[in-house]
Formats: C-alpha cells, structure tokens, sequence
C-alpha cells in the first residue's frame, strides 16, 4: 500500500455544472470511524489529497446554503490509475413572485457560532399604509416572520416600497429597508446593505489624459442591495496610488481628473463605512480604475 494523489471536483447542478468553491470535503474510513484527512474546494472547485491506494472512503461535504448527497464512498485504486471524482452540489435556487409588483426577499440567518438562525423574528412595519395598487387596497398591519431550523427567511414585499424592520435577539434593532424593482433581494444584504459598485460614465476601465488637462467623469454608487445611493459624499473613499501624476477632486455624482507628470496611476474607491462585516470582502466592483497621463 502506498500514497496516491486524490483530486475531489465539486459542481453545481446546473446545465454548465459551474465549480463550486468553499467546500468542506472530509475524508474518513468508509465506515465513518477514522479521520484521515479534510480539506476546501478552491475557485475551481477542486480539493486534492494524497491517501493510502486500495481503499475506499467515505465522503462528506459541507457548505452552508448548499445541499449534499451525504454521505458518498470513493474506491482509491494504486497508480496509474487515475483517482479523480466528482460531487454536485445542489444550490438555492432564489424564488421569484409572479407578481410583477412584488420582490422576493429570501435568506439565511446564522448564530455567532455559525449555526443556523432558528425561530428569529423579523417584523416588517410598512411605512406606505394605505395604498393602492393596481385598484387593490393595500391595508394591513405589522407582517412577522419567523426563520426556520435551517435558519431561512422568506417574505413577499411590494417593489419600491419601504419598512421599517425590527429584528428581534440584536437588542430591538430597528432597519429601515427599500425594497427594489426586482423580482427578488438577498434579505441580509435588504437589511445590512453595503456599498458594493460604482458605474462610471463613461465606463472605461483606463482614462487617458494630456499633462495640464482636466477630465471629468460621472459614476453613480450602489449598495448590495441594489439601491442605487445618488450623492456619494460620506458612502466611499477614494485611494490614489501616485498624486504626482494625477490629482482627484470629487463631487456629488463626478469626480475630476487633472494630469500632472505624465505617467500612469491606479484610482481605487472603497466603502467608507465598515461598521458592517462582510466575509468573505469583495471590495467594490468596477472600483479600480487606470489613469494615464500622457505628455
């Protein structure tokens, strides 16, 4: 018996059968007793192991939100054979209403162990009472919802529409929501949302310039959930990487551009407020830009 290379693949369950990354695959006896190895499913989702040849093996995968056929058996045979093995994985597939008037909010809740949120309550305070809709009376009070064992939430919300939102467990906090025109909303990021785009116009990813000159150009911020922010002033910051070549000035919704010696710098913008964590951090999209400053 020696060691032979295991490559472990997880995929979705879609028609492009898209990897999935971030999987716990733990590798044990095939009848689950004895430990041999763990490890996380990167970008492609591939996780790659070297284990004793001429054995099977259990296999478990974990993801949170994602579902599993657990636990599966995988026979390690000696070289040259190739040992590679494939695992779908079942993603949530977001509800959409068939009410055009209507968004979805879905999502789930944890604990600060990682476990599944159950039993939260979320109560959704209308803020538009009455109102019609499409010669519909909207009437109608307080809406509560309560999370599952899995820690899952889902409510139908009227598109544009805002509330007031009591989550109950974090000391009464109280959020005020606007929903958007969209057939559905990540409801963590409805409720916690963050800055996380910026549309630039025109949207280029590198500004060219002469020494001397000024260039203006507008964007528009956008938060996770979609809304689009207006007026920039206190939602983001703005990084230069060399002010000798390129000076910045802001304003409300442009930002302008003066050539200073000629040269090439990099223009980050980034979330100002960071009192909400998100992991993993995808920074701002669209929120690096090239400026090159020609003679």
């Amino acid at each position: 018996m020696s060691l032979a290379p295991v490559d472990i693949y997880v995929n979705d369950t879609t028609p492009l059968a898209g990897p999935v990354a971030g999987v716990a695959v733990k590798v044990t006896s095939r009848d689950g007793t004895t430990f041999f190895s763990q490890g996380i499913t990167d970008s492609s989702g591939h996780a790659g192991f070297l284990l004793p040849d001429s054995t099977t093996y259990q296999i478990r995968l974990y993801k949170f939100q994602v579902s599993f056929v657990n636990p599966q058996l995988i026979a390690v045979q000696p070289s040259p054979a190739t040992n590679s093995f494939t695992f779908s994985a079942q993603l949530l597939t977001p509800p959409i209403s068939k009410d055009s008037r209507i968004c979805v909010a879905y999502g789930f809740f944890r604990d600060i162990t990682g476990a599944p949120l159950a039993n939260e309550l979320v109560h959704f305070i209308p803020k538009f009472m009455p109102a019609w809709v499409d010669g519909s009376a909207v009437l109608g009070g307080t809406i509560i919802k309560r999370t599952d064992e899995k820690g899952y939430m889902q409510i139908d919300l009227f598109r544009h529409a805002h509330y007031d939102c009591l989550v109950e467990g974090e000391e009464d906090l109280t959020r005020y929501i606007k929903v958007p025109d969209a057939p559905n909303v990540n409801l963590p990021d409805l409720l916690f949302p963050v800055v996380s785009m910026i549309e630039w116009n025109p949207m280029q990813g590198s500004y060219t310039l002469q020494a001397g000159k000024q260039l203006t150009v507008g964007f528009q911020v956008y938060a996770s959930d979609g809304e689009c922010l207006g007026p920039a002033a206190g939602q983001i910051r703005w990084h230069n990487s060399d002010q000798g070549v390129v000076g910045i000035a802001p304003g409300r919704d442009t930002v302008t551009f003066s050539g200073g010696t000629p040269g090439t710098a990099t223009v980050r913008v980034t979330r100002a407020d960071h009192s909400i964590v998100h992991i993993p951090d995808c920074g701002v999209v669209n929120g690096e830009i090239t400026i090159v400053v020609t003679p």
